[in-house]
């Protein structure tokens, strides 16, 4: 179970203001991922599209071999 409160004193510890997490088990199969993000510190319970972290999570998915180069133009960034 997720608990938000634990998740707001984990980024109290890290001077952090948000996260910005993803996962590539997906409920749509045409789908490469999907990214969540979560800030306690504005009160964002969870935004489910979070269009400014995709871009960048693509690229490290193809620096750490998530996906092939040739892959990362075809990347499907899906609302869920």
């Amino acid at each position: 179970m997720f608990i938000y409160a634990e998740l707001e004193a984990f980024g109290t510890e890290l001077e952090t203001k948000g996260f910005a997490v993803f996962t590539t088990e997906t409920h749509d199969e045409d789908s490469h991922f999907c990214s969540r993000f979560f800030s306690p510190y504005f009160d964002i319970f969870e935004d489910p599209v979070t269009d400014s972290a995709n871009g960048p999570m693509a690229v490290y998915l193809v620096k750490n071999n998530v996906y092939e180069l040739d892959d990362a133009a075809k990347l499907i960034l899906k609302a869920e």
